[in-house]
């Protein structure tokens, strides 16, 4: 018990992200669920509308609570996280129309497996590009 009190200790910041990752992604694609199904949204935009309202999500709670970030000099953080979130955007979106275009899934089921890919890319350049050096 003691070793696994040590381990979520030491990866305080990972669990959190995790929890706020989730939050954002189930905002995500509810969002992306609403504007594609309900408001006939074209698949991009809806896709595109959903992901930046996941990211705005992600970088309040992931500064605030995730990895407790205090510098209240948010121009340089913001600038490297959107960075970080645009390129996995693109990602995303590509991986989106590839699946759309190659296979007869539903866009329903490459919503979320978009959201696991990206997950894991925003994962890593957050802690080595954004939050580097923060505990």
């Amino acid at each position: 018990m003691k070793i696994l009190q040590n381990f979520f200790f030491k990866n305080l910041s990972f669990f959190r992200f995790l929890v706020v990752g989730v939050f954002a992604s189930i905002i995500n694609f509810l969002c992306f669920c609403i504007l594609f199904y309900q408001l006939n949204i074209y698949d991009t935009l809806s896709y595109s509308i959903s992901y930046v309202l996941g990211v705005v999500i992600g970088y309040v709670f992931n500064k605030k609570w995730a990895f407790n970030y205090k510098n209240n000099d948010n121009k340089t953080l913001f600038t490297k996280y959107f960075l970080v979130y645009t390129f996995n955007l693109f990602l995303g979106m590509g991986v989106f129309k590839l699946v759309l275009i190659m296979s007869n899934i539903e866009e329903m089921i490459i919503q979320p497996i978009v959201i696991i890919i990206t997950a894991v890319f925003n994962f890593l350049g957050l802690k080595t590009l954004v939050f580097r050096g923060l505990k």
